[in-house]
Formats: C-alpha cells, structure tokens, sequence
C-alpha cells in the first residue's frame, strides 16, 4: 500500500472524480468501453482529493440518490481503469454500508487503493432485503465437470426460447497466499445476449488431500436463475466422470452463493 501524504485541502487543487452508479450490479466494462458514444445513464461528478475516503464518496452518492439511502443497502465500490493497450479495468476496492454501521472500508482513502486521477468509480447499490436467500447453506458433491454440465444445460432449457447460449469456459490464475502455491479460479461463463450468469470454481488451500472448493455464481438482472440453482443444488449425480489423466473423478463440494459483484 503506497504511503499515503498528509494533504491540505485548503492549498492543494482537487480533481474531477466521475461516479458511476447503478442499482443490484455495477455497469460492465463494455459500457465505459463505448461511454464516449453511449453514456451511462446514473453519473455525478464530485471535486476532490486523494485522501478521500470510501465513506466521504458514499456519502455523497447518498445525497444524491434516493435508492442509495435505504437503510439495509449496501455500496460496492469499483475503481474503473484504462490500461495501456486500451482496455478498461474495473477493480473491486470494497464497499460501505448506507446506514452508519462501521464498515473496515470506510476509512479506506482513494490513494490507498492506488486511484491515479483520471480513473472512475463505480459504485453497485445493494438492497439486501430483497435479495432471496437461495441455497445459502445447501452443499453438494459433484464432478466439476458435471457441474458445469449440468448449470449449462439447465439455463440452456431455461433460455430456449430466446436463442442460442453461449458457453466458455477458462482457467484463470489468481495471486499467491501467504507466499505460497499460485491458487486458481475455473470460470464457466454463459451468456444468452441479453443476459450473463458467471460461474466461479475457486480451489482453496495448498494440501492436496484438504483441498476445498466453493462455486460462487453471479447474475446480473437475470429473472429465471434461482429456480435454476435449486435444481443445480438438488441434482443427485450418478456417475462421476474421470479426469484427464485418467485418476478418477474429480469431486469438489460446491457451496453455491449468490453474489452481486
């Protein structure tokens, strides 16, 4: 974390902050990829400075958005960057509750999480009254492969009627813990045009024979995926298929939980 300057608001020029916000998910990358063409709806533009904190930002966003004020919501709060080639990086930096509940973000400042001006946030309000509380608790053993296989075909009986599902899948690699063996993240990502559910498969822990994994999915205002996890949740698996090299199955408890980040 860079050492952070004690700064005089009085002496020193603030910067233009643009904010972005939007309610239940933060907006895509793709839409600041084309904000010059298409702007976004939701966006206030705040002066200020580098020792700002999460909770002055939050703050802010508050008085000017009625949906923001409710007092069981919660703010997601994203840096958006563009990188050297181009492309737009959204960081996930923490998030601040609406009521003045302590949260270890809001003392956060906007140089601790290396914001250079110039950058954006985005900031997702979540309501979590009316989020269900879909399989929270409920844990299943299946193949990752079946897995897939399974939320794959589910959602793709879920969408027929609205045409073809594309589904990718990848390995992504994720930053070492406590100095040790690189960890990684199995993505399953499968969107329809309209819509985009987000399967992560996260392997955690170094010891082969400890080894716990834990699927997280994610929907953006997508209306017929609960119903799909229950029965994801509730599948009874048969016959677990084999690896690649032939060792047998691969069986990961799957903890399914619904994120909106």
């Amino acid at each position: 974390m860079p050492e952070e300057r004690m700064i005089d608001r009085e002496k020193h020029c603030p910067f233009l902050l643009r904010v972005f916000f939007s309610r239940g998910a933060h907006n895509r990358a793709d839409a600041f990829e084309a904000l010059d063409d298409k702007p976004i709806a939701n966006e206030l533009h705040i002066y200020t400075w580098p020792d700002a904190t999460l909770r002055e930002i939050a703050d802010l966003v508050q008085d000017s958005n009625s949906d923001a004020q409710k007092p069981n919501m919660r703010l997601s709060i994203c840096v958006v960057s563009e990188t050297r080639d181009g492309r737009v990086l959204m960081r996930k930096v923490g998030y601040v509750n609406s009521s003045r509940r302590r949260c270890v973000d809001d003392t956060k400042t906007l140089a601790s999480v290396r914001f250079h001006p110039g950058d954006m946030v985005d900031i997702a309000m979540v309501d979590f009254d009316t989020l269900p509380l879909i399989a929270q608790r409920k844990m299943v053993l299946v193949s990752t492969d079946t897995f897939l296989a399974k939320v794959s075909e589910l959602y793709a009986e879920a969408q027929g009627s609205k045409g073809s599902v594309a589904v990718s899948c990848k390995s992504v690699p994720v930053a070492k813990v406590n100095g040790k063996a690189q960890q990684k993240i199995l993505k399953l990502t499968v969107e329809d045009g309209e819509h985009v559910l987000l399967f992560r498969v996260c392997k955690y822990g170094n010891n082969k024979h400890k080894k716990k994994y834990s699927a997280v999915v994610t929907a953006v205002n997508h209306a017929s995926f609960h119903a799909s996890l229950s029965q994801i949740v509730k599948t009874k698996v048969d016959a677990p298929t084999k690896d690649a090299v032939g060792k047998g199955p691969k069986r990961v408890v799957a903890k399914v939980k619904k994120t909106t980040e």
